[in-house]
């Protein structure tokens, strides 16, 4: 199993609004491709998505199947690249 988490220095006590962003994170996918496809992808890969925000920082992290590892990040990396809700 492999996790990988980016975290970001700032949190909703600095800009309120980061909570919001987080919080839509799940509900958002790649440009380019639908949600159920892209929820799809990361199912079939084993892997989760999360967004969440602290006080301090902001994280987003993917974590599965460490076989997996390669194809997953592919797909975040695609995910962070061109996020659309």
């Amino acid at each position: 199993v492999f996790s990988v988490a980016l975290i970001f220095g700032k949190g909703n006590f600095e800009d309120p609004i980061v909570d919001q962003a987080a919080a839509m994170f799940d509900k958002a996918n790649p440009t380019g491709m639908k949600y159920d496809e892209f929820k799809r992808k990361l199912q079939l890969l084993g892997c989760s998505m999360n967004g969440y925000a602290g006080l301090n920082s902001t994280t987003l992290d993917i974590s599965g199947l460490e076989e997996n590892l390669e194809a997953s990040l592919v797909l975040f990396n695609q995910f962070l690249k061109n996020i659309s809700i």
